[in-house]
């Protein structure tokens, strides 16, 4: 005849799973340890990670079996699929009862995948070209400054936002570092 372990040697479940990162056949999840338990006196050995998807129809899938740390990616997953995870603590005794479930998490899907190369070099293109033209500053009142600023193009900017402003101007022979931290809208000429 077999005894089986006391309940109360088992190590206290984890931490809900949370996503760390998603790939189309990839998640990464992270959890918290379990909890210290009066009557469990054999540290943790590792986690067991499992996974439902009901996109799939195949029940509960071990994932990752004795993982040391509290977390890991799991991988070899369906794209555009819907998983929920939970972590199991193992010490010498058993397995704890399960974490809480997981959000539902969905892989990507093949079209949300990556950027074709014609596109990644047009991109660059746009961004490394000059983008603003930022002409003379002139002081238009005692609290107020213009700004102006232009395309390429000579097409105007209207009612953009500055957020911080570091400008260094000279008027009537005296020097002026101007700082604005506040947003403010100016308006610009061609």
């Amino acid at each position: 005849m077999h005894r089986s372990a006391d309940p109360s040697t088992y190590p206290a479940p984890p931490g809900t799973p949370k996503v760390v990162n998603v790939t189309q056949n990839s998640i990464a999840l992270r959890w918290s340890r379990s909890q210290e338990k009066p009557g469990a006196t054999s540290p943790i050995i590792g986690y067991t990670v499992e996974y439902f998807s009901s996109d799939l129809q195949t029940g509960w899938v071990i994932a990752a079996h004795r993982v040391p740390d509290q977390q890991v990616m799991i991988s070899g997953l369906k794209p555009a699929t819907s998983y929920v995870f939970l972590v199991r603590a193992e010490n010498s005794h058993g397995l704890s009862v399960p974490s809480g479930l997981s959000n539902v998490i969905k892989t990507l899907g093949t079209e949300s995948g990556t950027v074709p190369p014609s596109e990644i070099s047009a991109a660059r293109a746009v961004l490394s070209g000059k983008t603003l033209n930022y002409l003379q500053s002139q002081p238009h009142s005692v609290k107020q400054i213009r700004c102006p600023w232009s395309y390429p193009n000579n097409r105007a900017m209207q009612r953009r936002r500055v957020d911080f402003c570091d400008i260094l101007m000279e008027y009537d022979g005296i020097k002026y570092n101007l700082i604005k931290r506040r947003t403010h809208e100016f308006q610009a000429t061609q």
